[in-house]
């Protein structure tokens, strides 16, 4: 297969939605043995964060779909660090990987044709009072110093810390090794591409981590109801 790379963005939906995206997702993995992996995704006792997790995981047909794979034939599983990721009914591997991720307002899926894995993180404008203490505590001497030079604005230096908090988060996905991760020793592994942006209009920020080969340097933005294409 070749390097291909896509990235969707989208709303949470609503908790009232979590039937219709259960049902939909049964469809979209009917083999039996993806059962006891939707089920595990209901069992937080707030729904509001059982239709963020199916939400995104109802982002991955689609992403499938534009990898020009079929979601039936496939089955969800777990590594040993908790890391989703799928192969065929047989066991055999898919050559892609695929990494979600939810945040209070949007919901962002990620996958990779080819060798390596992806990791994507989205999180809403972390506010100012919440930004202050967490720079201290996980900026990097050289994010200091950067903070150090920009005008001294508390929603400016909140938008900083948002973007870097979700790049730290995409490597640490992209790598495997989950979260927590020391923000402050974090760094862009050897050969491997760091994307990150803002949603047009709002304050929402979102990174992609992936392995260089062919990566293009500017990604090309699709219209927000199909995903976000590198190829």
């Amino acid at each position: 297969m070749a390097y291909r790379l896509c990235l969707t963005v989208r709303p949470i939906p609503a908790e009232e939605d979590i039937p219709s995206l259960r049902s939909f997702l049964e469809k979209s993995f009917p083999h039996k043995d993806n059962l006891p992996y939707l089920t595990a995704l209901e069992s937080s006792p707030l729904p509001r964060v059982t239709a963020r997790r199916l939400g995104a995981l109802a982002l991955l047909p689609a992403l499938l779909s534009a990898a020009g794979m079929d979601s039936t034939a496939l089955i969800l599983r777990r590594d040993g660090r908790g890391r989703p990721y799928c192969v065929f009914s047989d066991g055999s591997p898919v050559g892609l990987d695929f990494n979600l991720s939810h945040a209070d307002a949007h919901i962002a899926g990620a996958l990779l044709v080819g060798e390596g894995k992806v990791g994507v993180d989205v999180e809403e404008l972390i506010p100012p009072k919440r930004a202050l203490p967490l720079i201290r505590r996980f900026c990097t001497e050289g994010e200091l110093a950067m903070l150090a030079d920009l005008p001294d604005d508390e929603d400016l230096t909140a938008r900083f810390f948002t973007s870097t908090w979700v790049e730290r988060e995409a490597i640490a996905k992209q790598e495997g090794g989950g979260m927590p991760l020391r923000f402050d020793t974090a760094k862009l592994p050897d050969g491997i591409m760091l994307w990150s942006g803002h949603l047009a209009e709002t304050e929402t920020a979102v990174a992609l981590c992936a392995p260089l080969q062919n990566a293009p340097a500017l990604p090309r933005l699709l219209p927000d109801s199909l995903p976000i294409e590198f190829s």
